[in-house]
């Protein structure tokens, strides 16, 4: 039995009991309406004790301290934020549990708010009919603040900061009350971390069409043998430069992207330009077999960087266009921005786990992290080129050197006239 499912074993215990007696958890209730205040809501637990959550403006932490299903079926969170003035802009949740984990990263609104205490929705949310029901918060967000967090080294930004959670909630309806109960639960953190995307070439055409590859490399607190498969959240739009007297960029609705990697899956990318080369690459891969792969051809600022990583995600790829004609040019492209980690399962000394992340979203600049191959149209001017240095070095030795030269030459052909006598005298 793997480690993801023995350590849940309890809360089957504990949720048999409570369907029987109802009585087990923070407290026990019918639905907490959306509109009234935190206070109203934390108050209908008879533990509560607010003086508990004082203010300390040092601390800029996010700390889950209960969630409640709404009477319009909406998912509220309340948070104690120590410091008051942050904001929590979203939260990590999954409704299975065991190996079928899937989490989701939802947006959160702030319904309100009592110094140190804040409530919140959970937008894109709808609590499941099912009478017992499941709610396990691996992380929570907010906004990065530059007087207070600390930049990436590299030429990455920060634009959201994550903190553990790590509970499991149940809800289960009995008798028309709700029991909520909830265990802490395991998770797996992200250290360090770069973003970043390799260009791949076209191969010889009129225009440019290359394969931006995407991808995710970091470190965890935890040791890794073998990392099987994960779960990479991040946001991508389409970008559209034009060029011709001025210049104008325009921008696509971001979409949201949640995309699972397995170890045994690759990637490829083969342009359909002259003499293209065919690129392949694992989904997922140690960082020393990304930075040897000479398809990568990775810049030493890049080879620096992922110096103390141990794993990378290929998480996804886009085009990259640039068309000329009449004075104009126009460049397509695709930006991804936010990217986290939100799930890893891995093995470690025979033991398999599977485990939300807690993970910062960050994005890379938009310069691709390698030295593009060079086209065919470079190649083939570099040789000219190097051609023509050779005849020109060619023509100055024999320049320099012609006297010798003329005189190995007559050499030859009078050494070739006495063999030719010899030989005649002999027959």
């Amino acid at each position: 039995m793997t480690k993801s499912k023995r350590r849940f074993l309890p809360i089957v215990c504990l949720l048999i009991v409570s369907a029987l007696f109802g009585t087990i958890g923070a407290y026990t209730g019918a639905k907490a309406e959306t509109a009234p205040t935190v206070l109203t809501d934390l108050q209908k637990d008879a533990n509560f004790d607010a003086t508990a959550y004082p203010v300390i403006e040092s601390d800029y932490s996010l700390q889950v301290i209960q969630i409640a299903e709404s009477t319009d079926g909406e998912l509220l969170v309340y948070v104690y934020v120590p410091s008051v003035k942050l904001e929590a802009t979203s939260i990590n949740i999954s409704t299975a549990i065991n190996d079928s984990l899937k989490y989701v990263n939802y947006p959160l609104t702030l319904a309100d708010s009592a110094e140190t205490l804040h409530k919140y929705r959970v937008g894109n949310f709808a609590v499941k009919p099912d009478a017992l029901r499941y709610y396990d918060i691996s992380a929570i967000y907010r906004k990065f603040n530059e007087a207070i967090d600390e930049k990436p080294t590299d030429d990455n930004t920060i634009t959201e900061v994550s903190y553990l959670v790590g509970e499991l909630w149940t809800a289960a309806t009995v008798n028309g009350a709700i029991t909520y109960t909830h265990m802490t639960t395991e998770t797996v953190v992200v250290t360090d971390k770069h973003v970043g995307f390799i260009r791949y070439p076209n191969g010889f055409s009129l225009s440019i069409r290359e394969c931006d590859s995407h991808y995710v490399a970091f470190t965890t607190d935890k040791d890794v043998n073998r990392l099987m498969d994960a779960d990479v959240f991040f946001v991508s739009r389409g970008k559209h430069y034009q060029q011709s007297w001025g210049s104008t960029t325009t921008y696509d609705d971001p979409v949201s992207q949640t995309v699972t990697l397995s170890d045994v899956e690759t990637g490829n990318y083969k342009g359909n330009g002259w003499f293209a080369h065919e690129y392949s690459w694992k989904r997922i891969e140690k960082v020393s077999d990304f930075v040897a792969d000479k398809d990568n051809n990775l810049s030493d600022e890049t080879k620096r960087v992922l110096a103390n990583k141990h794993w990378v995600l290929r998480f996804y790829e886009s085009s990259f266009e640039i068309v000329t004609g009449g004075g104009n040019v126009s460049e397509t492209s695709t930006e991804v921005t936010d990217v986290t980690i939100l799930r890893l399962k891995f093995e470690t000394d025979g033991v398999v786990y599977n485990l939300g992340a807690v993970d910062n979203k960050q994005s890379a600049d938009d310069k691709p992290d390698n030295k593009p191959p060079k086209t065919f149209a470079e190649k083939f001017w570099e040789w000219l080129e190097r051609a023509w240095n050779w005849l020109i070095k060619a023509w100055d030795w024999i320049k320099a050197n012609w006297k010798w030269i003329v005189g190995v030459l007559i050499g030859v052909v009078v050494l070739a006239f006495v063999i030719k006598f010899i030989r005649w005298v002999l027959d």
